[in-house]
């Protein structure tokens, strides 16, 4: 999909078979970053991993992030406070469940990754209470949503002060992307529970030691963090189908309408995590009918310590306990509604009550 905003020229890669065109044989010339009035105030003038252009700061950014944070070894040494933080999660949940309350998952859920990240990140908890944190990543978002014409009718940029965007973005504080994770494990207990056989099986399969990561990828497949990537721009002229793509142009990868491409997926819209017994489809990036976490030289460096954040949360929660909706509700009463901004989190709490199972 091409598109003209104000003086920017902007494309939309929204199926598998163009985001491979696009990626696998142009993603060097892909791999730019556009220069915007966002991106530019969160991140202290580009000066963070996401925003920089292809460069040798990039490069160096990347390489120390990587080595410090997200090497097999490294993640490994950061097992024990994943741990720590998952037991403070499972009490706090089997207090509840004691009581018969209904449990705010999306609370429990956000207030564990927060603290992990902050442990890992700053050697400290951030927050004893998940709401808090939903609050700021809500002001995050909303910044993140505001349109600034300065980036693409720089001659009206003066409107961007009237309409009090400038101002918010001033206001904001800087968070990144701790709530991918958050976001993941929620969308992955709201399908389950949605539909009782694959919970039933998933616990099943955990229960007998098997880790069902397939649950994991077709979450990411349904519902990936981030729906439309963050924006790439072209360093050089491409022919991408038979489409000549200039230089500069702006590049959003749909990663929502690709997860869910008919042409790749059989019942694209449906949650079946049996899609990957018998295909050996990973989200790393190579396989161009799942990218939650992009491909190529911008694919998002922190995959390996997310994944396994997930994977041992999800694990823990399915297995601990057995899930049930509260009084009065049925599976269709669930919404699976998501917010906007750059992650999709469920735009509802998510609430059920919880029977301790060991």
């Amino acid at each position: 999909m091409f598109l003209k905003l104000g003086q920017t020229q902007s494309i939309v890669i929204s199926s598998a078979e163009e985001a491979k065109k696009a990626f696998k044989h142009n993603d060097l010339i892909f791999s730019g970053r556009p220069r915007t009035t966002p991106s530019g105030k969160l991140s202290y003038n580009h000066l963070d991993i996401a925003s920089p252009p292809h460069n040798e700061y990039w490069r160096e950014m990347r390489k120390m992030i990587v080595v410090h944070l997200c090497t097999l070894e490294k993640v490994r040494s950061f097992r024990p406070l994943r741990q720590d933080e998952l037991c403070r999660a499972i009490d706090e949940i089997s207090r509840r469940a004691s009581l018969d309350q209904v449990i705010n998952l999306t609370e429990v859920v956000n207030c564990f990754s927060v603290n992990h990240a902050g442990r890992v990140l700053f050697g400290k908890r951030l927050f004893d209470e998940g709401q808090r944190f939903s609050k700021l990543m809500g002001r995050f978002q909303a910044s993140n949503l505001d349109i600034f014409l300065a980036d693409y009718v720089p001659l009206f940029g003066w409107i961007d002060k009237l309409s009090g965007a400038s101002f918010r973005l001033d206001k904001n504080i800087l968070i990144g992307t701790i709530d991918t994770s958050s976001s993941t494990i929620i969308w992955a207990l709201t399908a389950l529970v949605k539909k009782p056989s694959a919970m039933k099986k998933v616990q099943q399969e955990i229960r007998s030691s098997l880790v069902g990561r397939k649950v994991i990828k077709e979450t990411l497949r349904l519902y990936p963090p981030n729906p439309l990537s963050l924006p790439r721009e072209t360093t050089d002229r491409c022919i991408v189908d038979g489409y000549e793509i200039q230089p500069k142009t702006i590049v959003f990868m749909n990663t929502w309408a690709i997860g869910r491409d008919p042409d790749y997926w059989e019942n694209p819209n449906e949650f079946m995590p049996e899609l990957f017994l018998n295909r050996n489809i990973d989200f790393k990036g190579q396989d161009f009918g799942l990218l939650p976490f992009g491909s190529g030289r911008r694919s998002c460096p922190g995959l390996s310590l997310g994944v396994v954040v997930v994977e041992m949360a999800l694990a823990n929660l399915l297995y601990s306990f057995d899930w049930e909706l509260p009084d009065g509700m049925s599976e269709e009463d669930i919404d699976t509604q998501g917010t906007q901004g750059l992650t999709m989190q469920k735009k509802n709490p998510l609430c059920l009550m919880a029977k301790t199972y060991f």
